[in-house]
């Protein structure tokens, strides 16, 4: 990489030019594009340009910027937070020194600093050679200076790529933290599920259900309310249990970087998320002791379920209470989440 400087005096309608400073640059061993290498070099040439500006005693009124790498006009006029890193902090350094504007197409053969990496032959080293005297434009008016593009045209070089985030919300047709009642949110819960099913029914001509709930109307809208406190407490797990599975001895599809990875968790047919425990070898456990439905922590449904295991046991004995609890859920850091809900005026705020 190569970038040269040189400074153009205009006097009484005489032109001269003559080289101030030349900077180059190894390319590194590991292998990096033309485009890149390009940008690097338009990098060089502003920073050196930058010196020389601050080592003269006299001003300079105007600056320009030449380049053959149309790459570089593209980012350089665009939005450069669009590319990969590389490519936008080398251009926001540019445009802290420098203008858009400022900054010049050049066919490769009339660019001086590729004598500096180029050679298809012996590079012209003489007093003479525009190496040290600049291309031959310079030394005409502006009017006769390369033709640039009337715009500088897009690029897919070095493109950031696309992320798209998918964003989820989950709204509960039913909102359990204005119950105080575990069996009177699972009542509501069956109500308005059988509700919704009338009206199904009726749209399709069927039969309609009345009278009281039946126990399959209440396990139905149970079951309903766990999957509910297990969506807004485990979304990322739900959703990946819910993908097929690519390797079918896997135990727990999950991440290794949730909470519930070490649980080997998976969906019932009812799709309740459970544990898998070393209980399941024991032949005389509940079904549900062998397969403890996981509860979040910090849920009003949760809350409402540990209350109600409270008052079956008339508020005391709340290691039996815990014990039982055990039985069906797992609850994580269920000792400090039932103290909270039994204790809330204890809990520091």
């Amino acid at each position: 990489m190569a970038a040269v400087s040189f400074l153009r005096f205009v006097a009484n309608g005489s032109v001269q030019c003559s080289i101030v400073a030349a900077k180059t640059r190894v390319a590194p061993l590991k292998f990096i594009s033309i485009p890149r290498l390009e940008l690097q070099a338009a990098l060089i040439a502003v920073r050196l340009a930058n010196t020389v500006t601050d080592a003269l005693s006299y001003k300079i009124s105007r600056k320009f910027f030449w380049t053959d790498s149309r790459d570089v006009l593209c980012w350089l006029n665009s939005d450069h937070r669009r590319y990969t890193q590389f490519v936008a902090f080398r251009v926001s350094e540019i445009l802290e020194s420098t203008e858009v504007n400022e900054w010049h197409w050049v066919p490769s053969k009339m660019n001086v600093a590729d004598d500096g990496t180029k050679w298809s032959s012996s590079p012209d080293l003489t007093p003479k050679g525009r190496w040290f005297t600049g291309p031959d434009f310079l030394r005409r008016c502006e009017a006769e200076w390369p033709q640039q593009p009337t715009k500088a045209s897009s690029t897919e070089e070095e493109l950031r790529p696309n992320l798209h985030a998918f964003h989820s919300h989950y709204e509960p047709v039913i909102e359990s933290s204005r119950f105080s009642s575990w069996k009177r949110l699972i009542n509501v819960a069956a109500l308005v599920t059988r509700f919704v099913n009338n009206c199904r029914q009726k749209l399709h001509g069927g039969m309609t259900t009345t009278g009281l709930l039946t126990e399959d109307e209440l396990i139905l809208a149970e079951a309903y309310l766990l999957r509910s406190a297990q969506r807004d407490g485990y979304p990322e797990e739900i959703s990946t249990l819910e993908k097929p599975k690519h390797n079918s001895n896997s135990l727990s599809a999950v991440p290794k970087h949730s909470s519930l990875f070490q649980l080997s968790p998976w969906l019932d047919n009812q799709g309740i998320m459970r544990m898998r425990t070393r209980v399941a070898a024991c032949d005389y456990a509940t079904e549900d002791a062998k397969k403890p439905i996981i509860l979040p922590s910090d849920h009003p449904i949760t809350d409402l379920i540990i209350m109600y295991y409270h008052q079956r046991f008339h508020h005391q004995n709340h290691e039996s209470v815990i014990n039982e609890l055990r039985q069906k859920y797992y609850i994580p850091r269920i000792r400090a989440v039932y103290n909270k809900t039994i204790y809330p005026s204890h809990v520091h705020r």
